[in-house]
């Protein structure tokens, strides 16, 4: 099959769909504003040609982001491209720019893989102004795809409450790649990889640095739990930091001196997260919201315990004190608490992490879960 992909080709979960599917023999096409080297797949740049003239003379041609005329060249050139591609398959990754172009490709079979609440709601979305005119367009994107995939149940009944057609939306959470994500590599090993002390426990955040990701709680919780068990280390890797908020995290921990007690990473590829993950005894995330954490699946996957926020899509997959440990995304103590009951118990951290190795084998297998996309595909070429 010939399959084409709107969204952002530098994030790696775009690029794990196409990979997989490349990989397979497929032959696999991006359209973005943003150009990466992927060997095995054709990138296609979506951003309007721009002249040379000044910002003034760009302006007046329409040629500035802020202008409806850019969003219609744009539109025009996701149009053209699709034209000439001629997929059998047109798959929008998230109702976010550049995503939500496929609505207006006028190709089909249309798939859409919404990825978080915001993408439906975009309460998080900039410019206030366009955002009702955002959802309208979302609304409309939903209601042109011939299959809509959310990667949790919360989501989905966002996704249905936004009208997307009940008969062509499904649950679709495309899991961890676990030929990578797995906990054969023991921690001590993990760790001295990573140039860390073997016998000093690690507790990890992948999450971005910003506003909803709600790092500053796990910062503030730092000083309790290294105050009970001294020799912890904290972790930090990010995809995205808002610099300004990096900064005010960084200075508070330096203001108490704990800045011997923590490593910013910052971004690392995410083939080589894995180890990091093996590392760590603990894995932390207190999102303000999220629709299905697909570096949760990966902490499981690699023996590390999570301590989650109480979200509905965590609750999906996470029982309190069975699999990982659940928490209020403010409470500092009780994150604190978690995170030391989880470094201090090595018995329950061991069931924990065998019990979730499990479940990921079970129902979160990015293999398989590709491979029921792979048909769903083939399904809809042939309607």
């Amino acid at each position: 099959m010939r399959i084409c992909y709107i969204g952002w080709a530098d994030y790696p979960h775009v690029q794990r769909w196409a990979k997989w599917f490349a990989a397979r023999g497929h032959d696999v096409h991006i359209l973005s504003h943003q150009s990466p080297s992927l060997n095995g797949i054709i990138l296609h740049d979506i951003r309007p040609a721009r002249s040379g003239a000044s910002r003034l003379g760009r302006l007046l041609r329409g040629e500035l982001n802020i202008s409806a005329a850019y969003w219609l060249r744009t539109a025009l050139r996701v149009r053209q491209l699709v034209g000439a591609i001629q997929p059998d398959i047109l798959h929008s990754h998230s109702l976010y720019y550049p995503g939500y172009m496929g609505a207006v490709a006028g190709f089909q079979p249309y798939v859409i893989t919404a990825w978080n609440y915001d993408d439906v709601t975009l309460e998080y979305a900039p410019h206030a102004l366009t955002r009702p005119f955002r959802r309208l367009f979302a609304r409309y994107a939903l209601g042109r795809a011939r299959l809509v995939t959310g990667i949790s149940q919360n989501l989905v009944r966002a996704l249905l409450q936004a009208r997307s057609p009940r008969d062509r939306t499904i649950t679709f959470n495309w899991g961890a790649t676990l030929d990578l994500f797995n906990p054969l590599r023991p921690r001590r090993d993990a760790r001295r990889i990573l140039g860390l002390p073997e016998d000093d426990p690690v507790v990890l955040s992948t999450r971005n640095i910003d506003e909803t990701r709600n790092v500053e709680t796990i910062v503030r919780a730092i000083p309790e739990v290294v105050r009970r068990v001294p020799r912890v280390r904290f972790l930090f890797t990010w995809n995205y930091a808002q610099p300004g908020l990096l900064r005010r995290v960084q200075q508070e921990l330096q203001r108490q001196g704990l800045q011997d007690r923590v490593q910013w990473v910052g971004r690392v590829p995410h083939e080589d997260l894995a180890v990091y993950y093996q590392a760590a005894d603990v894995f932390v995330s207190l999102a303000l919201w999220d629709s299905g954490p697909i570096s949760m699946l990966e902490a499981m996957a690699c023996g590390a315990v999570p301590v989650m926020g109480t979200l509905p899509s965590v609750r999906e997959w996470i029982e309190d004190g069975v699999n990982g440990y659940l928490v209020f995304q403010r409470d500092v103590a009780q994150v604190a608490e978690a995170i030391v009951h989880v470094l201090q118990r090595p018995d329950v951290h061991e069931e924990m992490a065998c019990r979730n190795w499990r479940t990921v084998q079970e129902r979160a297998n990015f293999d398989e879960r590709m491979g029921f996309m792979e048909q769903q595909y083939r399904a809809l070429t042939v309607q």
